[in-house]
């Protein structure tokens, strides 16, 4: 194999490493979008979880400012507490999906790093000829 097939072969093999690197950067990017996303569902559930108990606290409070000895009524209570319960249920399905990609993501960066195959290292000489190391 002469100097230019080596060169060729050394230049083809970096261009398959530049896709790599490219597909590898889209996956990541993918996961950075879900993160975020999600992330984002997590915050508007909890904005949700907030206007619930202040209709509880209303509720609670227009209740006994009416009569301080009444019992505030479950049938109007539960509807509200199963909704704070289902989004605090979708909240932590949401921080394990987090964290499964956070996780898969940084193992994909550890299988991501690979050392140049000795058949792409090139050392110059003063005399200029390129030697194959």
């Amino acid at each position: 194999m002469g100097f230019l097939d080596k060169v060729k072969a050394t230049v083809a093999e970096a261009g398959d490493k530049v896709k790599a690197g490219v597909v590898e950067a889209g996956h990541k990017a993918k996961t950075l979008v879900e993160i975020n996303r999600l992330k984002m569902q997590n915050n508007s559930k909890l904005n949700e979880i907030e206007r619930q108990y202040q209709q509880i606290g209303v509720l609670v409070f227009t209740i006994r400012q009416a009569n301080k000895d009444a019992d505030i009524p479950n049938a109007e209570l539960e509807p509200m507490i199963q909704t704070i319960t289902r989004l605090q249920d979708e909240i932590q399905h949401n921080l394990k999906e987090i964290q499964f990609l956070s996780e898969s993501s940084t193992v994909e960066e550890d299988k991501g790093q690979v050392e140049k195959p000795e058949s792409a290292r090139i050392e110059y000489h003063s005399d200029h000829q390129p030697e194959q190391k």
